[in-house]
């Protein structure tokens, strides 16, 4: 069952719960499986993986088509490729699709519409549910974060504001960085 990990009671039921059963799986494990007849838990993770929470509304949003049929942004600060990946929160289903190339992701989906000098990266931001599941990925969420916190020295250095940020002067560090943004400057 879905939960809303932004509320810290449905959070700590959750994980309540889910060391109970894993405890339960282990026994059925032991009881159906006989080379699993002496397995025990050694250790697991210390808080339960949120996949999403809230995501703000940017002054551009990633729709499933830009990265499906991807094109080019102005404002392209990092490439994803990950699958699509979307887990169901009332079922075990999960939906996959493979993407045939790689996609742009703009700056615009970091940057909070109507906002001055908010930036975020990561997790919330601003995409529709086919396309977060696949920007919502650990390479993804990194390129971000280096590509907010590149903006955020730029922006303190040049006085500029996250909405009114250089792009070219972003992208040209950015790539000195290493970061990759297109394929030119692979190495």
């Amino acid at each position: 069952e879905a939960t809303d990990a932004s509320s810290p009671d449905q959070f700590t039921k959750t994980e309540c719960s889910l060391r109970e059963n894993l405890f339960k799986v282990v026994q059925v494990m032991r009881e159906n499986f006989p080379e699993f007849k002496n397995c025990r838990v050694l250790k697991s993770g210390t808080q339960t993986g949120v996949r999403e929470t809230y995501h703000i509304v940017g002054m551009y949003q990633l729709t499933t088509d830009d990265v499906i049929n991807p094109k080019p942004f102005p404002d392209t600060i990092a490439k994803g490729a990950h699958v699509i990946d979307i887990h169901k929160p009332d079922s075990i289903d999960q939906e996959l699709v493979v993407l045939e190339q790689e996609y742009n992701i703009p700056y615009g989906i970091m940057v909070p519409y109507d906002s001055r000098n908010i930036i975020v990266a990561g997790r919330s931001v601003c995409a529709d549910e086919a396309a977060f599941g696949t920007v919502r990925v650990m390479a993804v969420c990194m390129a971000m974060g280096q590509a907010a916190g590149t903006a955020a020295a730029i922006g303190s250095k040049k006085g500029l504001t996250m909405s009114r940020m250089d792009i070219p002067l972003l992208v040209q560090t950015l790539k000195e960085q290493g970061a990759v943004i297109d394929f030119e400057n692979c190495k």
